[in-house]
């Protein structure tokens, strides 16, 4: 049961899942398979190596595993979210409802801006989970965010949206 997600479109989610938990995909299948086939009526609004992302239209996106290793970055996120401390946790985008091979997170728009004021914000957010022993390699060299992994929340935070590869 989700209050994010339709019933039916829960079910297509977890025969797709089934499906890519019975068997490793070598190969990353194409979005327009992985869209074929799980058929949500969501806009699709990107997708990365192991997930593929569909705005919700709520305020919220739901990202859905494409292949074997999406399932586990899916699982890593949930597990980072709802483990790490307050200091960190306002650092990652809010986990709104999860289940096997599928999140729903809030949709943060605005982009980190190239200036000097945030690098030094994404230097002090990197030292804050390097302190944890966490390697942030998806989402800053150290110095310079990697725009496509984070955003600003409201109160002008750095949030990472992509975090299903960071490890402690």
């Amino acid at each position: 049961m989700s209050k994010y997600l339709k019933p039916k479109d829960l079910e297509r989610i977890g025969r797709w899942v089934k499906k890519l938990d019975s068997y490793m995909l070598l190969d990353r299948p194409s979005d327009d398979i992985v869209l074929g086939v799980l058929n949500l009526p969501y806009k699709y609004i990107g997708s990365g190596r192991h997930r593929i992302v569909f705005d919700l239209d709520n305020g919220y996106v739901l990202k859905v595993a494409r292949m074997g290793k999406g399932i586990q970055r899916i699982r890593n996120e949930v597990d980072l979210y709802h483990s790490v401390p307050f200091d960190l946790k306002i650092h990652l985008c809010k986990i709104a409802d999860y289940g096997e091979g599928w999140v729903v997170m809030k949709k943060l728009d605005q982009k980190v801006p190239r200036n000097e004021q945030f690098y030094k914000k994404t230097k002090i957010m990197h030292d804050k989970f390097s302190h944890f022993g966490m390697k942030l390699s998806d989402v800053t060299d150290g110095k310079k965010a990697k725009m496509g992994n984070v955003r600003l929340s409201k109160g002008k935070k750095i949030v990472i949206i992509d975090y299903g590869n960071i490890h402690a």
